[in-house]
């Protein structure tokens, strides 16, 4: 069964694929986006957007959609998880908006997710097809593609964009050797996530802030959601089980297991539910290429990122934008996608994104080293934070935060 309709082919109906669908409508640009899944699901519970991917929701429609179901803090809180003492209060809220033009947002994953497949299934320049998964691709003497599925059906493709997350099949066409490594060999480190209702908690816990509490062994976050109406946990803690599943159930039990000396109100708000998934942060060492020929990786599928600075789907959000423009500067300047542009397209697609993305996946790991730290190391990065002006401290991330996708010339 053959289906031509529609020159761009995206593999992953996730935040990437549908992102990149939606900015490629925004240049009139048709797409067709396969989702291996039978219907639209998303795993995940709470995540952050920062400015620079706010900005990116509204560049391509989404962000008025989102705005009913977000929370918007009004800080970072970071906390020492022993004794529960306040170590800074860094601003977000209307601060960082002023600052950097867009809002810090948290959200549950979700709902971004549901927002994102109604604006794109509403579009008519994007179709999106599910129980789609792509298992081959073949390149033709005029090196046009096929994309092949394991249902059975195939498109001819001008471009493959392979947005279908860490374990990727679309890597596979562009190097047959990545694949992702558990975090032993840097830190080994498990993640859970939960979501409960903020009703239930004790009204101390209810902070418009995203918390943060650090530890040697393991650290916390948690923020409202949903306009504060349900609160989003996410434990860091360490494990020698390489999970490869994003929605593998724990008990709280599991969770506290390296959280012996939190202090009573942390251990509390993990004992309070038992609806815990957990997930192994696995990541890769930087691709040498994110594209060939007619095929491009964007978001985990290129480079995955460890959680620690709550980018990685920003990071495939900004790729969306930006392989979004290339692709219609070379329609613009030769009315079609044949090879030679189209290699041109998502090579320079690469080298406006491989700077910043190999920055992003560095300061994350040492952003999670720097939660863990012990001893004289952490009492060090507990004084700077105490002492330092918390605007200045938050002044230290306009390189991430700032980021705005400058137009291309034609």
């Amino acid at each position: 069964m053959k289906n031509n309709n529609g020159q761009i082919i995206i593999a992953g109906a996730g935040v990437g694929g549908l992102a990149t669908a939606l900015a490629l409508a925004r240049h009139d640009i048709p797409s067709t986006v396969l989702e291996r899944k039978k219907e639209s699901s998303e795993d995940g519970a709470g995540i952050q957007i920062g400015p620079n991917g706010t900005r990116v929701l509204n560049d391509i429609g989404v962000l008025d959609a989102l705005r009913p179901y977000v929370g918007i803090p009004e800080n970072i809180i970071a906390n020492d998880a022993r004794t529960a003492q306040v170590i800074a209060e860094l601003p977000l809220g209307n601060w960082i908006k002023q600052r950097h033009g867009y809002p810090y947002w948290v959200a549950h994953r979700v709902d971004l997710q549901k927002v994102l497949f109604s604006k794109a299934s509403d579009n008519p320049l994007i179709s999106i097809e599910m129980d789609s998964q792509v298992t081959n691709v073949e390149t033709h003497q005029n090196d046009s593609l096929t994309v092949l599925t394991k249902q059975g059906k195939q498109w001819d493709a001008s471009i493959l964009i392979g947005a279908d997350g860490l374990w990727s099949r679309t890597r596979n066409f562009v190097l047959n050797k990545a694949a992702p490594e558990f975090t032993p060999k840097f830190f080994g480190k498990s993640a859970a996530r939960t979501v409960i209702p903020i009703s239930q908690l004790n009204p101390s816990i209810r902070h418009n802030a995203v918390t943060l509490w650090m530890s040697p062994q393991a650290h916390l976050v948690h923020y409202p959601i949903r306009g504060g109406k349900e609160l989003a946990i996410i434990a860091v803690r360490n494990d020698s089980q390489a999970r490869q599943s994003w929605g593998s159930p724990v008990d709280s039990e599991w969770v506290l297991k390296d959280m012996d000396g939190f202090h009573q109100e942390a251990r509390a708000l993990i004992s309070s539910t038992q609806n815990w998934r957990v997930w192994g942060l696995h990541t890769f060492p930087p691709l040498d290429t994110f594209v060939r020929g007619r095929v491009g990786l964007i978001g985990d599928a290129a480079h995955p990122v460890l959680p620690f600075l709550a980018q990685g789907a920003v990071m495939a959000l900004e790729d969306a934008l930006i392989i979004s423009q290339h692709i219609s500067r070379a329609i613009s300047n030769h009315g079609n996608l044949n090879a030679t542009n189209v290699n041109e397209a998502l090579q320079e697609y690469q080298s406006r994104r491989r700077p910043r993305v190999q920055k992003i996946q560095q300061r994350s790991m040492r952003q999670g080293k720097i939660y863990h730290m012990s001893g004289l190391m952490a009492h060090a990065r507990n004084l700077t934070m105490r002492l330092a002006p918390p605007e200045k401290l938050m002044a230290g991330y306009d390189w991430l935060y700032g980021w705005r996708a400058e137009l291309i010339n034609s």
